[in-house]
């Protein structure tokens, strides 16, 4: 297949991996692959730019179309990304996150010239007021493309609420890199050596932009509880607006937690960050696929989360699982897991590191898309037969 790959950029971010990792194994697997950006630079960008497979184009050259009306920079994006696709050729455009999607849909004409398959990555609570417009624009379009892919079962069905249509939408959960998230005592000793957190010394982490999704002050609050009944340690380990973050910081202050509390900002060394907890924490009010908690447990690590999005199907019986916003029942099974003993704990991370290789590894989700992409092409050329395997990843709605 020949394919077009379609983000904002190739910074950092979830979508931004799954979409890189894709890239190169599709070009190892024999496909023509190109990734095109609005704008070059970002990890993932670097990581593209040294596979020869892949080929890399930014719409804009070096900076996106400044300060336009929305609808204006969709446009000019759309154009410039058609002329690509005229060059391409491909047999198939694969976009993710709504702007993006909405320019694919608009660059492709509403699928007449080229098949048009959306990623639908965030539940719609994710959203700021600022990208709800496409998402909006993005649900009256979807019965014209050809294809959804969503990486949760509770993303596609919080879309299908949405009023998202299309006859075919498939659930490819993301894939994790076991090779790079695995338990790893070295990296555990630097980074607590780096933290200052002897290796005897509980610590629990939340990982996770400092917007509210994250329920960072949740988390906090369990802290204070646990602090009283435990030696344990506590680290934030994600990046976010200055302001959300010094208000945090004062909430903190408020709680007493002082020094055992860490804010360690945004990791590029995440898998030795993760191997470094005890326990992960996860609080949030909303996700769809949380990377960071199927990263965490691929490093061997017990995990606390709320059972949101598609968290209780990842987890499985490896962790537990507590009410949104509930400090007390977060702090509750924190202490639970902390006064386990070290070999049981050990066990439940072994069995979640065996769980994420079994059902998330990446070449799974190459697999996967490999297959429900190759289903679209055929179904346009006209072979309706669908791929093997497909029953157990593809979804069959009616549009409406």
């Amino acid at each position: 297949m020949r394919l077009v790959l379609f983000l904002p950029s190739f910074d950092a971010g979830g979508a931004q991996r799954q979409f890189a990792q894709l890239a190169q194994g599709l070009a190892r697997r024999g496909h023509q692959v190109s990734c095109v950006a609005l704008v070059p630079g970002g990890p993932y960008w670097g990581r593209l730019e040294a596979d020869p497979g892949v080929r890399l184009v930014a719409l804009h050259g070096r900076t996106a179309p400044g300060r336009l009306g929305l609808g204006r920079q969709w446009l000019a994006s759309a154009g410039l990304l058609r002329r690509e696709l005229r060059r391409d050729r491909p047999d198939v455009l694969y976009s993710a996150l709504h702007a993006a999607n909405l320019v694919a849909w608009l660059a492709a004409r509403g699928g007449r010239t080229v098949p048009v398959a959306w990623g639908l990555r965030a539940a719609r609570q994710d959203l700021s007021w600022r990208r709800r417009l496409p998402y909006a624009l993005c649900a009256m379009l979807s019965p014209s493309v050809d294809l959804l892919v969503a990486n949760s079962a509770a993303g596609l069905a919080d879309h299908r609420a949405s009023l998202y249509r299309t006859r075919n939408a498939a659930v490819v959960p993301n894939g994790i890199d076991v090779a790079s998230f695995r338990p790893d005592p070295g990296g555990r000793a630097r980074v607590r050596g780096e933290w200052g957190v002897p290796d005897e010394v509980p610590l629990v982490g939340l990982v996770g932009r400092l917007v509210p999704v994250k329920d960072h002050p949740t988390f906090l609050r369990a802290a204070r509880i646990l602090a009283g009944r435990t030696e344990a340690r506590f680290v934030c380990v994600g990046g976010g607006a200055a302001a959300r973050r010094l208000e945090l910081e004062e909430e903190a202050r408020r709680l007493g937690l002082g020094d055992r509390l860490l804010w360690a900002g945004e990791r590029a060394d995440m898998a030795d960050v993760l191997n470094a907890l005890d326990i992960l924490c996860l609080p949030s009010r909303s996700e769809a696929f949380p990377n960071a908690l199927a990263e965490a447990m691929a490093c061997g690590v017990p995990c606390v989360a709320t059972p949101v999005g598609d968290v209780p199907d990842i987890l499985g019986s490896t962790g537990r699982l507590v009410p949104v916003g509930d400090p007390e029942a977060l702090a509750a099974a924190l202490h639970e897991l902390l006064q386990l003993p070290a070999s049981w704990r050990r066990a439940l991370g072994v069995e979640a590191c065996e769980r994420i290789r079994q059902r998330y590894a990446v070449e799974r989700m190459i697999e996967a898309t490999e297959r429900v992409l190759g289903g679209v092409v055929a179904h346009r050329a006209g072979a309706r037969v669908q791929p093997a395997g497909a029953p157990s990843v593809i979804d069959r709605g009616q549009a409406p």
